[in-house]
Order: C-alpha cells, then sequence, then structure tokens
C-alpha cells in the first residue's frame, strides 16, 4: 500500500505514519516560531499584520511542511499530494452546488454545535475560541473594496488552497497509503482538519466540511477541487462579512435556512441527490486508475 513512498534503505525508512509524524513536527515548529515572533511585534493585533502573518502562517505551517515531506518521502510527491493532476471541471461546479444546497441543514448543525454547554474544567476553550474569533475580526476587517479583495486573495484563496495541500494532500494522502479503510483516512482528516483550527463550539460542521473536501479528493483524484469548493467556501464567507459590515445586507447568512424543518430535510436529500447523480455519471478517479 505504501507505493508512493521511497523505498527502505538503511538510511530512509518511510512508511506513511513516519510521514505524518514529520508532517505534524514540522507544522507544530513553525507554528511555535511564529507564535514567537508574534509576540514580539509592537502592535500583533492591526489589520496589516495580522493579514502579514496569516500568509506566513499558511505558506510555514502548511505549504511547506507538506512539502518538505513529500519530497524527503517519496519519489513522486506531486503524486502522495494529489496536486500533479488537472481537476475535472464538473466535479468542480458540482462540488460547489452541493456545498450551496446543503447550506440549511449545515448551518443547522452549526447552530446546534454553537449552542453546547461545556462543564467548568473546559471554560478555558470558550475563552479560546473567543479569542480565536476576535483574531478573525480583525483580519477581515475593513470595508473597502481593497480590504474585499484581500481578504478573499488571503482568506479564500491561500487559505483554502494551503490548507488543503496539508490536510488533504500530505495528512490524508499519507492515510491513504496505509491499510486503514479510505472512509476512516478521510474521516480522521477531517477531525484533524478540525481541531487544528481550535474551536471547540464549531468543532462538528467544520469536520463534516472536511470530509466533504476529503471525499471530494478521493472520488477525483486531484485535490484542486475540493481546494477550489474550499475557495469558493471561504469566499462567501468573506464575502458575507463584508457587505453585512458595510451596511449592504443584515441578513446573517452563517444562519440561513437553520430554522426551516422542511428546509434543511430538503437540503439533506438534495445535497445527497446531487452527490450520487455526480459519482453515477461523472464518476470517479481511484488511485488503481491513475497507477503507472
Amino acid at each position: 500500500m505504501n507505493h508512493y513512498f521511497r523505498p527502505a534503505t538503511p538510511l530512509l525508512r518511510f512508511s506513511a505514519v513516519k510521514a505524518i509524524f514529520i508532517l505534524l513536527c514540522l507544522s507544530f515548529f513553525f507554528m511555535c516560531v511564529l507564535g514567537i515572533v508574534s509576540n514580539l511585534l509592537t502592535s500583533p493585533h492591526s489589520t496589516r499584520i495580522m493579514r502579514v502573518l496569516s500568509v506566513v502562517q499558511d505558506v510555514m505551517v502548511f505549504v511547506l511542511p507538506a512539502a518538505i515531506m513529500a519530497v524527503i518521502a517519496s519519489p513522486v510527491p506531486g503524486r502522495i499530494l494529489e496536486i500533479d493532476r488537472r481537476p475535472p471541471i464538473m466535479w468542480v461546479l458540482t462540488g460547489i452546488i452541493a456545498l450551496l444546497t446543503s447550506m440549511p441543514a449545515l448551518n443547522f448543525i452549526v447552530e446546534w454545535n454553537e449552542s453546547l454547554t461545556l462543564p467548568a474544567s473546559l471554560h478555558w476553550m470558550k475563552e479560546a475560541e473567543m479569542v480565536a474569533q476576535k483574531s478573525v475580526e480583525i483580519l477581515m476587517g475593513g470595508t473597502s473594496v481593497a480590504d474585499l479583495i484581500m481578504n478573499i486573495l488571503i482568506i479564500g484563496v491561500l487559505a483554502g488552497v494551503s490548507e488543503e495541500i496539508f490536510f488533504r494532500g500530505a495528512i490524508m494522502g499519507c492515510l491513504m497509503q496505509t491499510r486503514l479503510n479510505k472512509h476512516i483516512a478521510i474521516w480522521l482528516t477531517g477531525i484533524i482538519f478540525s481541531l487544528f483550527h481550535m474551536q471547540i463550539f464549531g468543532f462538528v460542521p467544520r469536520m463534516i466540511l472536511g470530509a466533504y473536501f476529503g471525499y471530494l479528493t478521493w472520488w477525483t483524484g486531484s485535490i484542486w477541487v475540493a481546494a477550489s469548493v474550499h475557495v469558493f467556501n471561504n469566499s462567501l464567507i468573506v464575502i458575507a462579512e463584508w457587505l453585512t459590515k458595510s451596511g449592504i445586507i443584515t441578513y446573517d447568512i452563517n444562519h440561513a435556512g437553520s430554522s426551516n424543518f422542511m428546509l434543511i430535510v430538503g437540503s439533506v436529500i438534495l445535497t445527497g441527490g446531487i452527490i450520487r447523480a455526480s459519482l453515477k455519471h461523472l464518476g470517479k478517479t481511484t488511485d488503481a486508475d491513475n497507477a503507472d
């Protein structure tokens, strides 16, 4: 199963588990370095500084560790990261459509997750999430068109692509080389993806979203489909936040349809139907299909 990894040698004996270990160590190392740098800055909470730190974080914490791991561990780094295949355009379109139709159901789960009450011993999680949310608000500050474009590029495009390279490309790519059931590998990656965001009151919907990105990658054999849908999702949130701050809209898109039972049920049925039809008519690309 580990056919994407370098053959065992006295100096280089890589397996999927070792590759993931190296990946996480590199990521946490760069995360610590960024944390130290952030604490040394005189005004780390300004929008401009937050944007710079966000760009550096996406590159150093996500892209760089994934690239280093892939180059060291595999003779075909592009293959293990699933970045060497062009995305099927129809899968990108149906992936986005399915994401849109799932929003009422996903927003219902968001509200349910936000309503959970933690015991006093875990109150620090709520405080940590509030700090993280405050950072996001600072990052998305500004109401000019330039601010909107900048936020789409940083939060929408860069964050979406870098996270897919790290989670679905590197972590899931490694897990898929083990004897783990593919579904377990996908959901385990989704759990890790959600844990990395350190927001307990958004854990479940983010895990589901991560699993969805994982399935898109598995079905198409390319992370670029999941990355495209991820970029669309992030950009939609950025645009909605900008429209709200600008006073153009007053409706919270993050809770759209979450209180309408029939809409939620219809959302689940329609999304499931779209995915099933996509698998039937577009098919899926497996590792076996792409083997040399």
